[in-house]
């Protein structure tokens, strides 16, 4: 005869079991919304920095991979990077030219790659947010950037703020 404790646990079994057994197995989504940036810092923008949506299977793990490579070459690269982002080193880029670039999902079922896009290493270049200083009322914002010392071109820059208590920025 069944104790009480049995009766409790066997629909726990059940659902993992029935869950193991017959959840449909196949390759995970394929990751979306891919972008790529050149974080720069004081001195340099050595590294591009890709993230992505993941779409993990829910029965299997996933293991995710950034390929990229020269926009008229055979030659692929490629780097295990977590699950929502990984880094292309400098070593591994032209300053001045198109990547290739996509991400490989892969589990025990199977593989399956994003969406590819075309970036030039160039134009994703995130310089740091300036370094505001002023103290006057009323406020005027004087800042510096690092572009001229990194001989990049920004354009124009929009200013906006928004007090510590508020959610809106004014612009």
């Amino acid at each position: 005869m069944a104790t009480p404790t049995t009766w409790r646990l066997l629909p726990v079994l059940l659902v993992t079991f029935s869950y193991r057994c017959c959840s449909a197995s196949g390759p995970p989504a394929p990751p979306s919304n891919l972008e790529c940036y050149r974080p720069c810092d004081q001195t340099d923008c050595s590294v591009i920095e890709c993230i992505w949506d993941p779409k993990p299977h829910p029965g299997a793990p996933t293991i995710y991979s950034l390929h990229w490579k020269p926009e008229n070459a055979e030659d692929e690269h490629v780097t295990n990077g977590s699950s929502s982002h990984g880094l292309i080193h400098r070593e591994n880029f032209v300053s001045h030219g198109n990547l290739r670039v996509w991400v490989q999902a892969q589990n025990e079922f199977g593989s399956v790659n994003s969406q590819e896009i075309v970036i030039h290493t160039q134009d994703i270049i995130k310089p740091p947010p300036p370094t505001v200083s002023g103290h006057q009322d009323p406020l005027e914002i004087h800042w510096s950037s690092i572009c001229g010392e990194l001989q990049l071109s920004v354009g124009l820059c929009d200013v906006r703020y928004r007090t510590k208590d508020h959610q809106n920025w004014i612009q």
